[in-house]
């Protein structure tokens, strides 16, 4: 089953409502922006959409409302660091329907900006899992279209997907299962029944409004490597789908796949190390016996990897089987090392064979350095943990998270005490970054 994408998790409480309806087609704004916006890059090839997209001029976002477990979606200006709901309402204080910036509980939130159009999609994975579900819910999908600065949103979809699928003598519906695409002419949803792991792979055109089932790309897959069975979809890259296939004799056999299913490129390297999928490639370690690390790529349509990078400073040995057992006894001494790409396609290695996490930024190039700015630990103010989004030279990233422990209503009306985390932004120049030099401007929240 596939796993839902993760949404940035934070919380925001906000007491007050809206003081008026959103504009729910494209026109001239009724007030000047508050924002300043640039047009992002057109999409031309699949692209998935996720909980954080960015253009020139800035950074969109969703954070969780732990509070009252809604969605509220954030835009981020890179030249002042000021973090606002996207709203263009100067007087709405964003908690209810007509404020184009809130998502009730429930909703899944994912985005991605197209040249002057900012897509939000919202997606209902919930419903069958609460306690007042009933059988006859359904599982909608609503996609707008919206201006940049907030101001404007066109609902271009919104449907239940009625595939229904027969289990023990009654109908179920699939749901989203946490991922949509975009190519610059058509979106597509994977979605799956989780009663039964049926999938479905539809289409939407955003012209009609209308979707129609696809042939899945696992099937695709299927067909071109003989003997394996589909496990699910990891991502894109290259424009292409990235889906994981198993073999009867239990290996993994990894392929690209178009969206239409008329392409597919089999990976046929032997990937024993650590290894992620960029935007443009896949990446992964080579362990050398005279004791270095190779970092290799290998883009679709390739048919042989190139190297990206050499490493001679890693003491951890990969991560096998056994591995996984005495881990869990002696973290450090059996900890691996694992690959990792910045919102950049950089790659980063950490070492886990120390005390010590250590952690090296490596260039395209054969740059080599230690990361002093990026950590998975929590060891200081001024360490990032981790790149999110590239907004003209900036990137945006996360530096630390504070914890507080609001009140709030469960599902079963009963008041709870819950932890939550507010993450601190900040943006630092890419110049700074490659050359590892802390130059942060802290993003401020608008209260």
């Amino acid at each position: 089953m596939k796993e839902k994408f993760a949404l940035l998790c934070a919380a925001f409480s906000l007491l007050a409502g809206c003081t008026g309806p959103i504009a729910e087609s494209v026109g001239e704004p009724a007030q000047a922006s508050p924002f300043t916006v640039a047009a992002a890059e057109p999409i031309r090839e699949l692209q998935q959409m996720k909980s954080i997209t960015s253009t020139p001029a800035g950074v969109y976002l969703t954070e969780n409302m732990v509070s009252n477990r809604n969605t509220i979606l954030y835009y981020i200006e890179a030249d002042t660091a000021f973090m606002h709901p996207l709203c263009g309402d100067t007087a709405c204080s964003h908690n209810s329907e007509s404020c184009p910036a809130w998502f009730p509980d429930g909703k899944n939130v994912f985005l991605l900006a197209d040249g002057e159009t900012l897509y939000v999609a919202q997606a209902d994975y919930d419903q069958r899992q609460r306690s007042n579900a009933r059988e006859t819910d359904e599982f909608p999908l609503t996609i707008w279209a919206c201006s940049l600065d907030g101001q404007t949103r066109t609902q271009i979809f919104s449907q239940s997907i009625r595939q229904p699928v027969e289990t023990q003598g009654k109908q179920d519906y699939p749901m989203p299962a946490g991922s949509l695409y975009y190519d610059g002419s058509y979106f597509y949803a994977d979605l799956i029944n989780y009663f039964t792991d049926e999938e479905i792979f539809i289409r939407i055109d955003p012209v009609t409004g209308q979707y129609e089932p696809v042939q899945h790309p696992g099937e695709a897959a299927e067909q071109a490597i003989e003997g394996s069975s589909y496990g699910y979809i990891q991502g894109v890259t290259g424009g292409y789908l990235v889906l994981c296939c198993y073999t009867k004799q239990g290996d993994i056999a990894n392929c690209w796949v178009s969206a239409d299913g008329s392409t597919v490129f089999r990976i046929d390297q032997e990937i024993q190390g650590s290894s992620a999928y960029g935007s443009d490639a896949l990446y992964w370690l080579n362990t050398q016996e005279t004791g270095s690390t190779q970092i290799m790529r290998l883009a679709p349509g390739e048919q042989e990897p190139q190297l990206y990078g050499e490493l001679q400073e890693l003491t951890a040995r990969p991560y096998d089987e056994e591995d996984w057992r005495l881990s869990s006894t002696d973290p450090f001494r059996y900890a691996p090392y694992m690959l990792e790409l910045d919102c950049l396609d950089n790659v980063i290695v950490t070492d886990y064979g120390g005390q010590e996490a250590q952690s090296w930024l490596c260039l395209p190039g054969g740059k080599t350095m230690p990361c002093a700015l990026h950590t998975y630990r929590y060891t200081s103010e001024d360490t990032s943990l981790g790149t999110l989004a590239a907004a003209g030279d900036k990137l945006l990233t996360a530096l630390r998270t504070e914890v507080y422990s609001p009140f709030i209503i469960d599902y079963s009306g009963e008041p709870s005490l819950e932890n939550s985390y507010l993450w601190q932004y900040a943006f630092i120049s890419r110049e700074d970054y490659e050359n590892q030099t802390p130059g942060y401007q802290l993003v401020q929240r608008a209260d």
